[in-house]
């Protein structure tokens, strides 16, 4: 544990400070309504902050002797702190664990140590670890186990707007680490139920049997493939990067020496409630691909209910327990993914930390009814441009969609592709080496034989100006990849293909637009709101 910060709050610099907020967001800071906040905040930050100029330490070391070698637990201890990030609150509920050695600690003291970390700048993660380090220094127990569940304002008021999810951190030292009894004792104990204590052995076959009455099993994607295929039509939306086509060909294309597939099943009795298209990469594991073209991924499950991927969840984890490996990297998933959903709590109760963090945006759009209704939704500014756009657009000939989904006809259009995606923009040439024009050129006629491709290009006057590439599913349609011939530009072919291929979705009857991966300004001038994708990094605490 680091050196404890001392310091005493300069109020009358807050004060300042928050009278210069005030003025830069257009208040006035002397009006009767603001008059007095700058003093209210200072002395709130004084409050808030106060755990600065105290060491948890000394509040712990008043401890007594005691014979008592057997586990004691503060269970919702509820505290208040600031996330450093954004100085907005997070709060919840800590639950403290220690076995002692010779001396024990008043409950007071537990709770006590809890406020005094919680209130300064903070990060879960850190205060988590930060509460069990204390107490090994100061009481030099056999171990410490603490686990934190929260609510961040940071994730529920602003940016994904994700009200009422909880963040779970957990922090094991001493006993609690080197004993996997002892820390789902403690887990058990904390959570209210029956502890009993499960082995798990890799049997001659590389399957685990999982105490939570499936079993897992390492398999060859081959062998699995109408399995994997049958879950991922009963998804909600199916999206085509997982696949096992997509899998198979972009594991053909790219993949290498360094990198091994590891493909796990699992099973209810016969039947397969799901599948992990995972990668070791090094002494990594990781989903299989790469975020350059993989736009979302997900274990296949075809079962959304958090029960139910809180249990494939932890057959996998404990699973993998049973393998090499410094982090598990879940990227590229969506904040509504069950995964993600239940990954932290699953997490904590195995006594594994997960970090999670925005990895990037999909802006996306909820279609209306109609076109007209669409265009209604839009700012003025934006639906004039387009209006406007969309009447030059004859200029050029006559407007049409072509609209390909056969492997035949994407197969004998994919040479106007590429050249319109290379020439079109000069990060698209580079993007488009002859290795990942090889992928486009296999993947593309693979997942239109499975009905997921819309390869639309429009036509001006019999020819074919500009072209998106777009994934579909039973509800949505998603724009994978574009291109435009540069003679056409000053027609805004470009945008205008995008926006045609929304008002087909819309002319459809699908649910929503998916612009995918990126913050291109033209999603937003189309109506988009960003959407976070995360990744989450598992680590063995």
């Amino acid at each position: 544990m680091t050196s404890i910060l001392t310091a005493t709050i300069d109020q009358e610099r807050i004060a300042a400070a928050v009278r210069e907020i005030i003025a830069a967001v257009g208040e006035d800071a002397g009006r009767e309504g603001l008059a007095e906040t700058p003093r209210r905040i200072a002395q709130l930050y004084s409050e808030m902050f106060s755990g600065l100029a105290e060491d948890p330490r000394e509040v712990l070391s008043k401890s007594f002797e005691e014979s008592h070698k057997e586990m004691v637990i503060l269970k919702n201890i509820p505290f208040y702190s600031l996330c450093e990030h954004h100085f907005l609150p997070f709060h919840g509920q800590a639950h403290v664990g220690y076995v002692p050695e010779g001396r024990i600690v008043g409950v007071s003291k537990i709770a006590r140590a809890v406020d005094i970390l919680a209130r300064r700048p903070q990060m879960q993660e850190r205060l988590t670890g930060q509460i069990a380090d204390a107490l090994m220094e100061a009481l030099s127990p056999d171990g410490a186990a603490v686990v934190i569940e929260a609510e961040h304002l940071c994730l529920s008021m602003r940016g994904a707007q994700k009200a009422g999810a909880v963040m779970v951190t957990s922090a094991t030292r001493g006993g609690f680490r080197r004993r996997g009894v002892t820390r789902s004792e403690f887990l058990a104990l904390v959570q209210g139920r029956e502890f009993s204590v499960v082995s798990s052995q890799l049997s001659v076959n590389p399957r685990w049997e999982i105490p939570v009455g499936l079993t897992v099993e390492r398999v060859q994607a081959v062998a699995v493939e109408g399995e994997w295929r049958e879950l991922l039509a009963r998804c909600d939306p199916a999206y085509p990067f997982l696949s096992p086509a997509w899998h198979r060909v972009w594991w053909e294309e790219f993949a290498d020496s360094s990198r091994e597939a590891l493909i796990l099943r699992v099973r209810d009795g016969e039947t397969t409630r799901a599948v992990a298209p995972l990668m070791r990469d090094g002494d990594r594991l990781t989903f299989a691909g790469d975020t350059s073209i993989c736009d979302y991924m997900d274990l296949v499950s075809a079962d959304p209910s958090i029960p139910a991927r809180r249990a494939v969840l932890e057959s996998l984890l404990r699973a993998l327990g049973e393998e090499r490996w410094s982090e598990l990297v879940l990227w590229a998933l969506r904040g509504d993914s069950p995964t993600f959903e239940a990954l932290q709590s699953v997490c904590g109760e195995l006594g594994l930390t997960c970090e999670t963090e925005v990895e990037d945006v999909c802006p996306q759009l909820d279609l209306p009814g109609d076109w007209e209704e669409y265009l209604a939704g839009l700012g003025k500014k934006d639906r004039h441009e387009l209006r406007r756009k969309l009447r030059k657009l004859s200029q050029g000939g006559e407007p049409e969609l072509e609209v390909l989904t056969t492997p035949d006809e994407v197969t004998a259009a994919m040479d106007d592709f590429v050249r319109q995606h290379k020439t079109s923009r000069a990060d698209k040439e580079t993007f488009m080496t002859p290795k990942m024009e090889g992928f486009f050129r296999r993947v593309v006629p693979v997942l239109a034989a499975e009905g997921a491709v819309e390869m639309i290009f429009l036509r001006l006057g019999g020819v074919r100006a500009a072209c998106v590439l777009c994934f579909r599913t039973d509800s949505e349609l998603l724009l994978y990849n574009s291109g435009y011939e540069k003679q056409y530009a000053q027609l805004s072919v470009g945008l205008l293909s995008k926006a045609l291929a929304l008002k087909r979705a819309i002319d459809l009857g699908l649910k929503r637009f998916d612009f995918l991966r990126g913050r291109e300004h033209y999603k937003y001038d189309l109506g988009a709101k960003d959407v976070p994708v995360y990744r989450c990094v598992i680590r063995r605490s």
